[in-house]
């Protein structure tokens, strides 16, 4: 492994590596290190050998970086990638992207406070505000509305199907919902982060949170983006919503220029959809379909369990989320 990131060092200029690279973990798809030379210290993302063979999928990510590194230049507290002309580099065949490091750290969900709620709310509607200010891309396309076809994945038998195989009538209503909804909540878009839980927002003390894996940006409609930025900072994912969490990064989008837009019934409804698409994917990783290592394999399974948990307390949870965004 050190030979191959000496490669890459040597081409980006960035030093002689002084030791074995430290992994560091907290990712739900990509492996990143922590790696040391005479000129810094440096977070390398060694991007997922599955996701690298989607078409364009080097295109998007150069892409996002242009995104992430505009919205940085107009006041966004982020990480963008290191590099010129190409942000995704090829060591064999492997595919790298390299950050300067910082010593901020993300928070957990069972450890957010309100203040971490008011700074998001914050930087989401400055996001949306500026969304003018990025490129359009032209490998980006509209959310797929086709329902997904969850009857296809019970070819594979073993563990995973015993996972959801049960749930799949509520799988199939909720499929539906989101669809249903899809055409009018995609009417209006920006371009945005799309993946600002936690795990994504880095804090030092007497320092703004730094944002940082902008992979996922793309186009979005932003209540719909507020809606899953809200929830999971007020603990909806580990199913601890706090609703005082919840209304303040709300409030906190609302006073910095974030207008709530769009039917809020279809809204909601869509509030599935990501929460579907995380669970097929990893219904896939967890079958071998989507995923090369055993260690990746157990991370899916993990995730199907918990997603799909997720989805039953979001279902119980649409009443309360209509009363406090009405």
């Amino acid at each position: 492994m050190t030979t191959g990131l000496q490669t890459l060092f040597d081409q980006l200029k960035l030093g002689t590596i002084l030791r074995e690279p430290e992994r560091v973990y907290g990712g739900l798809l990509h492996k990143m290190l922590k790696v040391e030379t005479e000129q810094g210290i440096y977070a390398v993302k060694r991007l997922n050998p599955t996701i690298m063979k989607r078409p364009h999928v080097t295109e998007h990510f150069a892409y996002s970086e242009v995104v992430a590194r505009a919205a940085v230049q107009n006041g966004i507290s982020g990480i963008a990638a290191i590099g010129e002309s190409e942000v995704v580099h090829q060591i064999g065949d492997a595919h790298f992207m390299v950050f300067p490091w910082s010593d901020a750290e993300a928070t957990s969900a069972e450890r957010v406070r309100v203040e971490h709620c008011v700074k998001v709310g914050k930087i989401l509607a400055e996001l949306h505000q500026m969304s003018n200010l990025f490129p359009p891309s032209d490998q980006e396309p509209q959310m797929d509305s086709k329902r997904i076809e969850w009857e296809s994945f019970l070819t594979h038998g073993g563990e995973c199907r015993n996972l959801f195989e049960s749930h799949l009538p509520k799988l199939k209503l909720w499929d539906e919902k989101a669809c249903l909804a899809s055409e009018k909540v995609q009417a209006y878009q920006v371009i945005s982060h799309r993946d600002l839980d936690c795990k994504n927002v880095l804090w030092a003390a007497d320092q703004d949170p730094f944002v940082i894996d902008w992979e996922s940006v793309g186009l979005v409609n932003p209540m719909s983006e507020l809606l899953e930025a809200a929830l999971s900072w007020a603990g909806a994912e580990i199913l601890a919503f706090d609703q005082v969490k919840f209304i303040s990064l709300v409030k906190s989008y609302l006073e910095a220029g974030g207008i709530l837009q769009g039917e809020l019934d279809e809204i909601l409804d869509f509030g599935y959809r990501n929460k579907l698409e995380w669970l097929a994917y990893n219904i896939k990783r967890c079958n071998g379909m989507e995923a090369a290592e055993k260690l990746e394999i157990e991370l899916a399974k993990r995730e199907v369990k918990e997603t799909i948990e997720a989805l039953q307390a979001y279902e119980l949870l649409i009443p309360e989320l209509h009363r406090l965004l009405s």
